[in-house]
């Protein structure tokens, strides 16, 4: 089993956290945590991409606060096109429909 853990600086305060756990070349498990550092310094979870018990979904968290807003399904995502969304959309992300990017 290999865990593979980054932190990918999107801006000064912004990044996306990335866990994969994969066994041989199948990918088991990941997570990539979009996240936005608040004025007070502390990094709230805006966007979160996941399979969890190997369910592909999105929750989409309040940006001010970290709350959870909404946790729809989606289609398998890997990092790549995460750092594309994030760099490409980015502040917008919190207000498009990301189910159905």
């Amino acid at each position: 089993m290999n865990v593979l853990k980054q932190r990918i600086w999107v801006r000064r305060d912004e990044v996306i956290d990335a866990v994969e756990i994969s066994d041989r070349s199948r990918l088991r498990f990941y997570s990539y945590t979009y996240r936005i550092q608040s004025r007070k310094g502390q990094w709230n979870t805006a966007i979160r991409w996941d399979n969890y018990e190997q369910n592909p979904h999105v929750d989409k968290y309040e940006a001010a606060t970290g709350v959870l807003l909404e946790q729809k399904t989606c289609r398998e995502i890997n990092l790549m096109e995460v750092i594309r969304l994030v760099t490409s959309f980015r502040r917008n992300l919190l207000v498009m429909d990301v189910f159905e990017l």
